[in-house]
């Protein structure tokens, strides 16, 4: 993903997060209304957002997954803990799957309605390339997202209407994709931008940045929505321990 480092930030889109709200009350990393720094977090994630920036400074841009996280086997809403998780075409979403325990704890399973959902998206993510010394996996930030958002943006992927290309319930493909929620990694070749997959539609997608100072964000919308409402530009957020059928997750790389 080619990125000037002088473009690298936060968006605030048509309808979605206007830019006194992003101002306020998301932040990245995470700081609203709270005492942490660099030298407090417990998530890491101010130490990992500087060495992303860097990179993408040293190397002008980073690498995010072509597809949404998937899980080897189905994922429901029962106590199935950690599965088996991929980045590759025709997996099951790796849905039910938590931010992490809590706002500052990003390690260690994450519990909703009395339900084990396993680890959370950030420690799968950091764990894909964990050994890796020319690499290094995250949660991909919001940054990002809207990164990839202005790279993809043209005549015919609208980021503030996504209906046309994403996995909505008002898109005309959806009668030839089964199970249509959500549907499996990369299931449509439609349902994707500049070869990304359903940054669109689909499931939401969990990233870095948080919402005042309970919750995390989302990005990208979900299929039982319509895709003006929640285009691959939307911003919704929810507790870091919610686990449901529309929360997923997007890997991002960086190098070292």
């Amino acid at each position: 993903m080619p990125v000037d480092i002088s473009e690298f930030e936060r968006t605030a889109w048509s309808n979605n997060a206007p830019a006194s709200g992003l101002a306020s009350y998301y932040t990245e990393p995470y700081s609203y209304n709270t005492t942490i720094t660099e030298a407090n977090d417990l998530t890491g994630e101010y130490a990992e957002y500087k060495k992303v920036k860097a990179s993408v400074e040293k190397y002008g841009g980073f690498y995010i997954g072509r597809y949404e996280a998937g899980s080897e086997t189905e994922r429901t809403n029962v106590a199935n803990g950690t599965t088996n998780m991929v980045v590759r075409k025709d997996a099951y979403v790796y849905n039910y799957v938590g931010w992490g325990p809590s706002m500052t704890s990003a390690e260690g399973d994450v519990t909703s309605s009395s339900k084990n959902q396993g680890k959370g998206a950030v420690e799968l993510s950091r764990n894909l390339y964990k050994s890796s010394t020319s690499v290094k996996s995250t949660l991909i930030y919001s940054v990002q997202w809207d990164a990839v958002l202005r790279f993809i943006a043209d005549e015919d992927h609208n980021v503030n209407d996504s209906t046309s290309w994403g996995n909505y319930m008002n898109n005309p493909d959806r009668t030839s994709v089964s199970p249509n929620n959500p549907a499996k990694t990369g299931a449509h070749e439609n349902w994707k931008a500049k070869n990304i997959y359903d940054i669109a539609g689909n499931v939401y997608e969990w990233t870095m940045e948080a919402y005042s100072s309970n919750y995390r964000v989302y990005r990208g919308g979900y299929c039982s929505g319509i895709g003006s409402n929640y285009p691959a530009s939307y911003r919704l957020y929810n507790s870091p321990s919610f686990c449901g059928s529309f929360s997923g997750f997007r890997l991002a790389l960086y190098v070292v």
